[in-house]
């Protein structure tokens, strides 16, 4: 029996035996854990999933066909579109994702035909026989179809397996969809104060030309207007409200009187020699130099007398000056030799 006051020998544990605290064994788990982890991971097919794309709610063009059926005819508002929802598989005015695409557009003005657009910044325009031809050189062109829009000034007679009124920048077009060599031609006509205004595309390019229409404005020129020069005189009580008397004469030398805005003079014309006279003196006026001289007094419509208003289109422009604006010269001049020759126009019987 050992004796009870013995001490007890420890024996010493070797080096490579002590316990290794435990906030370092877990790091070491972890660690080992995460390399291995990320081996796995880089050596299987998990590496090349990726989260399953979102569903677009709404589908365009043929796919939206094969779903929905054949397009409903109903024109929608500018900036949205006909879509097809696959959810419901019905036809609806959404939200067009390609509009807006405006901004960065090239501008298009065309003095002839009276005109301003904007087209694709890359498209080109050409005329031949007074066709306007617009062409996008990044597009493949359809087989015996080698346009992407093109502008007339004519109305084509050709039979239309679609026709309606659409509604674009508050312009009334007629939209006809015609049968092409091989797609289908859309065409989108404006008649408007006796010229007409033709742009056609082709179907799969009617996006692109209902975003140009958008943009489409009138301007004024001397050849679409065939106007030489107007005299507006504004001011006074006529028995229909503010009195309004203009005059306006055509390159070719007729000329109408109006009392607001209704024909009360027409048939007259003036001689060649004074048009060329008149012609001159306007070719010869420096108008940046007419409008460097503001008008400070009181305009005579402030007590029952009358604003001359001038406009005179140029072939580089039209010029528009205003005695209540301008300080003008009637003593000299363009306006010296203007003013009391329209006047002498103005004779009603």
């Amino acid at each position: 029996m050992p004796d009870q006051n013995q001490t007890e020998i420890q024996t010493p544990v070797p080096p490579h035996r002590r316990h290794i605290p435990f906030w370092i064994a877990l790091g070491i788990i972890i660690l080992v854990a995460g390399g291995v982890g990320y081996w796995v991971l880089s050596q299987s097919s998990f590496c090349c999933v990726l989260p399953p794309e979102v569903d677009k709610s709404e589908l365009f063009g043929s796919e939206a066909v094969a779903l929905c059926g054949p397009e409903p005819p109903i024109e929608c508002e500018v900036g949205r579109r006909l879509g097809c929802n696959i959810v419901n598989k019905r036809w609806s005015c959404v939200y067009d994702p390609d509009y807006n695409k405006t901004a960065g557009w090239q501008t298009y003005r065309n003095e002839e035909h009276g005109f301003e657009i904007k087209i694709p910044s890359n498209w080109s325009v050409n005329e031949v026989d007074n066709v306007l031809w617009f062409d996008d050189p990044s597009t493949e062109k359809v087989e015996g179809s080698g346009y992407d829009v093109f502008f007339k000034n004519s109305e084509d007679n050709v039979p239309a397996k679609t026709t309606r009124v659409v509604t674009i920048n508050d312009y009334e077009w007629t939209r006809i969809q015609s049968e092409g060599i091989a797609l289908d031609d859309i065409s989108y006509i404006l008649n408007f104060k006796g010229r007409t205004y033709m742009f056609v595309a082709l179907d799969i390019r009617e996006d692109t030309l209902k975003q140009i229409l958008n943009t489409f404005k009138f301007i004024e020129s001397a050849q679409a207007t065939n106007l030489f020069l107007s005299r507006a005189a504004i001011g006074g009580l006529c028995v229909y409200g503010m009195c309004k008397t203009s005059t306006e004469i055509n390159s070719d030398g007729t000329f109408v009187i109006k009392e607001n805005d209704q024909i009360v003079q027409d048939g007259g014309q003036i001689n060649p020699e004074k048009m060329e006279e008149i012609e001159l003196l306007i070719s010869s006026t420096d108008f940046d130099s007419v409008r460097a001289r503001p008008f400070t007094n009181i305009c005579p419509t402030a007590y029952d007398g009358q604003e001359n208003v001038y406009t005179f289109y140029t072939k580089t422009g039209v010029e528009i000056v205003s005695d209540c604006q301008i300080n003008i010269d009637y003593s000299s001049g363009l306006f010296g030799y203007l003013f009391p020759f329209l006047n002498r126009l103005y004779v009603l019987e």
